[in-house]
């Protein structure tokens, strides 16, 4: 119990920094990254909106999948197909909320649709997982949060990108792009950084699942 409450923790903070650092930097490259690759066509209309949108998307199915999985490995039977009917539920919810959303926001409004059906199905997962430990001093939930420091970073990471795109925006040519890019760098050295700083106990886990594989790899 003790290993897998550690093993679902330190996967959760894995997918909840590596999907914030998408979304950070997401939200302020998504105009570029389109305007490199198809030029005006893409970049143009609403394409950076859905890709902003879109990399929100990507956290949270993340963060679905890996408390999905843990919910449906410890599951008994019964709970399955129980948790099945309710499938039902959320599947008619996210059709009227699709149909909702797309009629009155466009294309936009799917990804919205998307991502209430992802957090209603991690509402449940979580809840499950409460309960499966409830009384254990590690509770795995905890890798949702991230450290209040790390926090700040990524907030100073997105509000210097968005400025940065601000200004690359005003000047498009091919010098504002690299100097884009370039603070893009920066703040991304700084985010990574952060992370090797405040989530040694992630990358202690993960060098040791490493040295782990490699040595059961070896002796196969």
């Amino acid at each position: 119990m003790k290993l897998a409450s550690e093993v679902l923790q330190h996967l959760l903070q894995a997918v909840v920094i590596i999907g914030v650092t998408f979304l950070t930097f997401g939200y302020s490259y998504s105009y570029l990254l389109l305007d490199l690759y198809g030029g005006r066509l893409l970049s143009s209309g609403r394409g950076p909106i859905l890709l902003r949108w879109y990399c929100v998307y990507v956290l949270v199915i993340a963060v679905n999948g890996i408390t999905e999985c843990f919910m449906f490995a410890t599951m008994k039977k019964e709970q399955v197909d129980r948790y099945n009917q309710k499938m039902l539920i959320f599947s008619v919810i996210f059709l009227f909320s699709s149909w909702q959303l797309t009629l009155h926001f466009g294309s936009v409004g799917f990804i919205w649709a998307n991502c209430l059906n992802m957090l209603a199905r991690i509402v449940y997962s979580s809840t499950y997982i409460n309960q499966y430990y409830k009384g254990y001093v590690n509770q795995p939930l905890t890798g949702l949060m991230l450290p209040i420091y790390l926090v700040f970073v990524y907030v100073v990471a997105l509000v210097v990108t968005s400025y940065s795109e601000v200004l690359y925006l005003q000047s498009d040519g091919i010098s504002a792009k690299l100097a884009h890019i370039g603070i893009g760098m920066v703040c991304l050295s700084a985010v990574l950084f952060s992370v090797f700083i405040f989530e040694k106990d992630l990358l202690i886990f993960m060098q040791r699942q490493y040295s782990y594989r490699k040595e059961k790899k070896q002796l196969t």
